[in-house]
C-alpha cells in the first residue's frame, strides 16, 4: 500500500507490474480490494487501484466528484505518471467524466463500466437523500445489506452470495459520514454528458443487460455520444461486471486498451 497527502488527509493506493498504465476506480461503497481477483488478469500493465476518502484506507473527507478527479490527479502525479487508460466502475465512473473534463490531455482512452454521464433525477435524488437518513439512523450494515444483493443477476446472486456478503463487509467498514459524503456527492455532480459528446480519445462503454442501478436503456442513450465508442452490452450481467463475468471483462478491457494506445 502507498498513500498520497490531500489536503492532510492520507489517500491509500496500490501499484501493482510496469507497462502502460491502467487505473481502476472502485463504486460507491466499494474500495480498491475489489478489484483483488481481477486485475491479476493485467500482467504486462502497471496496474493501480485507488481508495476514494473514507473507503478501504483512506481518510474521509467532504468533498466532490470534482474532488476524487483531482485526488486521482495527484497519485498520477505522486507516480509520474503523464498517460494512463482509465476504468471507472459506477461512481468511479462519474469520477472518470470528472477527471476527463479536467485533464482528458492525461488519458489514452477511458471506459465507463456500468455508469453514465447525466446528473441524478429528482426521484434519484430523493432516494440518496432517503439514504442518507437511513444511513443516520441505522448504520452502514444494514444498508448495504439492502443494497448490495440488488446490484447482481439473480442467477449469479443465487450461487455467489460470498461475494455479496464481502461487499457488504466493505461498505459496513466505512465510517457513517464518509458513506453520507459519497452519498452528497453523487447527488449533487453535474451532468457530463458533454464531456463524452466532446471527448477527444475513445470511450469504452460496459452495459449490464440486467443492471438495475444503472439501467441498459439508459446507458444506451449515452453510446452516440463520442465521436470513437467501443460499446459492449452483456446480456447476462447486473452491475457487478467483474464479478459476474470476469473472463469476458478482462477481454474487452486488454483489447480496448491495446486498442487505444496504438492510436
Amino acid at each position: 500500500m502507498k498513500t498520497i497527502n490531500y489536503y492532510n488527509h492520507a489517500i491509500a493506493y496500490d501499484v501493482q507490474g510496469q507497462g502502460t498504465p491502467l487505473v481502476f476506480l472502485h463504486g460507491f461503497g466499494e474500495n480498491r480490494q475489489m478489484w483483488v481477483d481481477f486485475t491479476p488478469y493485467f500482467e504486462g500493465y502497471k496496474v493501480i487501484t485507488i481508495d476514494f476518502p473514507g473507503s478501504g484506507d483512506s481518510a474521509a473527507m467532504e468533498g466532490s466528484i470534482a474532488r476524487m478527479a483531482k485526488i486521482v490527479n495527484g497519485v498520477l502525479m505522486a507516480e509520474n505518471i503523464e498517460k494512463c487508460v482509465m476504468i471507472g466502475h459506477s461512481m468511479g465512473g462519474y469520477v472518470t467524466l470528472a477527471f476527463a473534463k479536467l485533464y482528458e490531455q492525461k488519458l489514452f482512452g477511458y471506459c465507463l463500466f456500468h455508469s453514465q454521464p447525466n446528473a441524478d433525477t429528482v426521484e434519484k435524488k430523493e432516494v440518496r437523500n432517503r439514504g442518507i437518513e437511513f444511513i443516520k439512523k441505522y448504520g452502514n450494515a444494514l444498508f448495504f445489506k439492502g443494497l448490495m444483493p440488488k446490484l447482481f443477476a439473480p442467477k449469479f446472486l443465487s450461487g455467489n452470495m460470498h461475494t455479496v456478503d464481502k461487499l457488504i463487509y466493505y461498505g459496513s467498514q466505512m465510517q457513517p459520514k464518509a458513506v453520507i459524503h459519497q452519498l452528497q456527492a453523487m447527488r449533487d455532480r453535474p451532468d457530463n454528458q458533454a464531456v463524452l459528446k466532446n471527448a477527444k480519445v475513445p470511450v469504452c462503454f460496459i452495459i449490464g443487460k440486467l443492471d438495475v442501478a444503472v439501467p441498459a436503456e439508459n446507458s444506451l442513450n449515452q453510446t452516440f455520444l463520442p465521436k470513437m465508442s467501443a460499446i459492449h452490452i452483456l446480456p447476462k450481467v447486473g452491475h457487478m461486471g467483474m464479478f459476474e463475468a470476469p473472463k469476458k471483462m478482462v477481454n474487452i478491457l486488454r483489447n480496448f486498451t491495446e486498442f487505444v494506445i496504438n492510436l
